[in-house]
Protein backbone atom coordinates (compact mmCIF):
# COMPACT_ATOMS: atom_id res chain seq x y z
CA UNK A 1 0.00 0.00 0.00
CA UNK A 2 2.58 2.60 0.87
CA UNK A 3 4.34 2.05 -2.56
CA UNK A 4 0.93 2.50 -4.18
CA UNK A 5 0.94 5.85 -2.07
CA UNK A 6 4.50 6.63 -3.24
CA UNK A 7 3.34 6.31 -6.60
CA UNK A 8 0.53 8.14 -7.01
CA UNK A 9 2.06 11.34 -5.27
CA UNK A 10 5.31 10.81 -7.18
CA UNK A 11 2.74 10.67 -11.03
CA UNK A 12 0.59 13.72 -9.39
CA UNK A 13 3.39 15.92 -8.44
CA UNK A 14 4.85 15.94 -11.98
CA UNK A 15 1.31 16.27 -13.72
CA UNK A 16 0.66 19.63 -15.24
CA UNK A 17 -1.43 21.79 -12.61
CA UNK A 18 -4.93 22.03 -13.55
CA UNK A 19 -5.06 25.92 -14.15
CA UNK A 20 -2.29 25.12 -17.18
CA UNK A 21 -4.91 24.30 -19.92
CA UNK A 22 -6.85 27.51 -19.52
CA UNK A 23 -3.57 29.82 -20.20
CA UNK A 24 -3.38 31.17 -23.75
CA UNK A 25 -2.07 30.00 -26.44
CA UNK A 26 2.18 30.16 -26.22
CA UNK A 27 2.53 30.83 -30.23
CA UNK A 28 2.42 35.06 -31.23
CA UNK A 29 0.00 36.21 -33.40
CA UNK A 30 0.32 37.18 -36.31
CA UNK A 31 1.95 41.03 -36.00
CA UNK A 32 4.52 42.70 -37.88
CA UNK A 33 8.26 42.29 -36.94
CA UNK A 34 9.41 44.69 -33.95
CA UNK A 35 10.61 48.18 -35.30
CA UNK A 36 13.09 50.53 -33.06
CA UNK A 37 10.79 52.41 -30.95
CA UNK A 38 10.87 53.79 -27.33
CA UNK A 39 7.86 54.89 -24.99
CA UNK A 40 8.40 57.26 -22.49
CA UNK A 41 6.17 57.77 -19.37
CA UNK A 42 5.80 60.32 -16.49
CA UNK A 43 4.89 58.97 -13.40
CA UNK A 44 2.92 61.69 -10.97
CA UNK A 45 1.34 61.53 -7.75
CA UNK A 46 -2.60 61.90 -8.13
CA UNK A 47 -1.22 63.98 -11.84
CA UNK A 48 -0.14 66.68 -9.04
CA UNK A 49 3.43 65.95 -8.39
CA UNK A 50 6.08 65.13 -10.55
CA UNK A 51 6.85 61.57 -8.90
CA UNK A 52 9.44 60.32 -11.87
CA UNK A 53 10.04 58.75 -15.33
CA UNK A 54 10.11 55.01 -17.36
CA UNK A 55 11.39 54.55 -20.51
CA UNK A 56 10.95 51.31 -22.54
CA UNK A 57 13.27 50.76 -25.70
CA UNK A 58 12.36 48.21 -28.44
CA UNK A 59 14.85 47.05 -30.45
CA UNK A 60 17.06 49.81 -29.49
CA UNK A 61 19.11 50.42 -32.69
CA UNK A 62 22.74 50.81 -30.59
CA UNK A 63 22.03 46.98 -29.16
CA UNK A 64 23.85 44.78 -30.66
CA UNK A 65 22.51 41.23 -30.29
CA UNK A 66 22.59 39.65 -33.53
CA UNK A 67 19.18 36.90 -33.47
CA UNK A 68 17.22 38.63 -30.84
CA UNK A 69 15.13 41.44 -29.79
CA UNK A 70 16.18 43.45 -27.47
CA UNK A 71 13.97 45.53 -24.94
CA UNK A 72 15.50 47.92 -22.55
CA UNK A 73 13.98 50.11 -20.01
CA UNK A 74 15.24 52.44 -17.54
CA UNK A 75 12.92 54.35 -14.74
CA UNK A 76 13.71 56.43 -12.15
CA UNK A 77 12.02 58.26 -9.27
CA UNK A 78 11.86 62.27 -9.88
CA UNK A 79 10.92 65.59 -8.51
CA UNK A 80 9.83 65.93 -4.77
CA UNK A 81 9.44 61.58 -4.96
CA UNK A 82 13.07 61.62 -5.32
CA UNK A 83 13.87 62.41 -1.87
CA UNK A 84 10.93 60.36 0.03
CA UNK A 85 11.76 57.50 -2.14
CA UNK A 86 14.97 57.22 -4.17
CA UNK A 87 14.67 54.68 -7.20
CA UNK A 88 16.54 53.61 -9.74
CA UNK A 89 15.56 50.35 -12.58
CA UNK A 90 17.28 49.23 -15.34
CA UNK A 91 16.29 45.96 -17.05
CA UNK A 92 17.62 44.28 -20.52
CA UNK A 93 15.75 41.40 -21.88
CA UNK A 94 16.63 39.49 -25.11
CA UNK A 95 13.84 37.75 -26.95
CA UNK A 96 13.84 35.47 -29.98
CA UNK A 97 11.39 37.22 -32.57
CA UNK A 98 9.92 33.98 -33.80
CA UNK A 99 8.51 33.19 -30.51
CA UNK A 100 8.32 35.84 -28.70
CA UNK A 101 9.95 33.44 -25.80
CA UNK A 102 12.94 35.03 -23.22
CA UNK A 103 16.30 33.91 -23.56
CA UNK A 104 18.26 36.37 -21.03
CA UNK A 105 17.06 38.67 -18.41
CA UNK A 106 18.69 41.41 -16.33
CA UNK A 107 17.50 43.81 -14.33
CA UNK A 108 18.96 46.19 -11.52
CA UNK A 109 17.56 48.10 -8.98
CA UNK A 110 18.11 50.45 -6.46
CA UNK A 111 16.55 52.66 -3.74
CA UNK A 112 17.40 53.55 -0.23
CA UNK A 113 17.55 50.43 1.63
CA UNK A 114 19.04 47.94 -1.25
CA UNK A 115 20.33 47.07 -4.74
CA UNK A 116 18.81 44.12 -5.98
CA UNK A 117 20.27 42.56 -9.28
CA UNK A 118 18.09 40.00 -10.43
CA UNK A 119 19.78 37.47 -13.92
CA UNK A 120 17.73 35.30 -15.25
CA UNK A 121 18.19 32.53 -18.58
CA UNK A 122 15.71 30.91 -20.26
CA UNK A 123 17.37 27.41 -20.96
CA UNK A 124 16.04 24.55 -22.82
CA UNK A 125 13.73 23.04 -20.45
CA UNK A 126 14.31 25.04 -17.57
CA UNK A 127 15.02 28.51 -16.12
CA UNK A 128 17.87 29.92 -14.21
CA UNK A 129 18.38 32.72 -11.68
CA UNK A 130 20.29 34.74 -9.30
CA UNK A 131 19.12 37.18 -7.06
CA UNK A 132 22.28 39.56 -5.38
CA UNK A 133 20.71 42.18 -2.51
CA UNK A 134 22.92 44.47 -1.81
CA UNK A 135 22.60 46.93 1.25
CA UNK A 136 23.03 50.67 0.57
CA UNK A 137 24.56 51.12 4.24
CA UNK A 138 25.86 48.41 6.62
CA UNK A 139 24.67 44.89 6.56
CA UNK A 140 25.43 41.32 4.47
CA UNK A 141 24.62 40.87 1.19
CA UNK A 142 22.65 38.51 0.08
CA UNK A 143 22.91 36.05 -2.62
CA UNK A 144 19.95 33.33 -3.67
CA UNK A 145 20.41 31.54 -6.85
CA UNK A 146 18.63 28.22 -7.96
CA UNK A 147 16.82 26.63 -10.94
CA UNK A 148 12.95 25.07 -12.05
CA UNK A 149 10.99 23.57 -14.70
CA UNK A 150 8.02 25.09 -16.21
CA UNK A 151 6.60 26.18 -19.58
CA UNK A 152 6.25 28.47 -20.99
CA UNK A 153 8.12 31.33 -18.59
CA UNK A 154 8.35 34.43 -19.84
CA UNK A 155 9.66 37.88 -18.67
CA UNK A 156 7.69 41.18 -18.30
CA UNK A 157 8.71 42.55 -22.07
CA UNK A 158 8.20 38.85 -23.66
CA UNK A 159 4.91 39.15 -22.02
CA UNK A 160 4.12 42.50 -22.76
CA UNK A 161 4.97 41.74 -26.45
CA UNK A 162 3.04 38.77 -26.28
CA UNK A 163 -0.51 40.21 -25.38
CA UNK A 164 -0.05 42.85 -27.93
Amino acid sequence: MAAWVACWTALACNAEPAWKKELSSARPGGWPAITPSALDFKVSWRGMLDAGKVRIEFAPRDANKPGMLVVRSTSSSGGPASKLFPYRGHFWSEIHPATLRPKFFHGVESDRREKCTITVRHLPGRVAYTEVNEPMKAGKTTREAGEFRFDPVFDLFSAMLHVR
